[in-house]
């Protein structure tokens, strides 16, 4: 399964399909919680958790679904760029 990295060069990001390292579905899952505790932080009762990232969204569970929800994950991106 194809993964995604982004690798920051300057204001910009490269979007680059390779495989996970733990360390990077850590990073996700970080960014993830920190985005809903601005968004949406009702969901964090949840325990919101990130899956993957495929066809450029970002893919979570949460414990109260049985399904997957996704985010742009351009939109998610710029959310931490401001």
């Amino acid at each position: 399964m194809k993964q995604l990295y982004i690798q920051r060069k300057g204001d910009y990001e490269i979007a680059d399909y390779k495989n996970y390292t733990d360390k990077s579905k850590e990073h996700y899952q970080e960014l993830l919680i920190q985005y809903l505790k601005k968004t949406n932080p009702d969901k964090l009762n949840f325990n919101p958790t990130f899956l993957d990232v495929v066809d450029r969204r970002l893919r979570f569970g949460l414990a109260k679904h049985y399904g997957v929800l996704s985010l742009d994950l351009t939109e998610f991106l710029k959310y931490f760029n401001n």
